[in-house]
C-alpha cells in the first residue's frame, strides 16, 4: 500500500512561523509506524517556505521565486 501524505504550513508552523517540533515528531512517529508495516510513504509539503521564513529573516513570507526558493 502507498501512502501519500500532504503536510500544509499550518499544520507545520505556529502563528509566530516556527517549526512545531512536536507536531513533526509526532508526524514522524507514525510514518515510521506505516513504514513498519510495510507501506510506501510519499511526503509532500507546502510547508517548506513557511517553516524558513523566521530564520532568513523576513517578517513575511517572500514574493520572489529567488527569494523563496531560498
Amino acid at each position: 500500500m502507498r501512502w501519500v501524505i500532504k503536510l500544509g504550513s499550518g499544520l507545520l508552523v505556529d502563528a509566530e512561523g516556527l517549526l512545531q517540533l512536536d507536531v513533526v515528531e509526532s508526524i514522524v512517529k507514525q510514518v515510521v509506524e506505516l513504514l513498519k508495516s510495510g507501506a510506501e510513504v510519499l511526503l509532500v509539503s507546502s510547508g517548506a517556505v513557511a517553516c524558513g521564513v523566521r530564520q532568513l529573516g523576513y517578517t513575511s513570507l517572500p514574493t520572489s521565486l529567488r527569494d523563496r526558493q531560498a
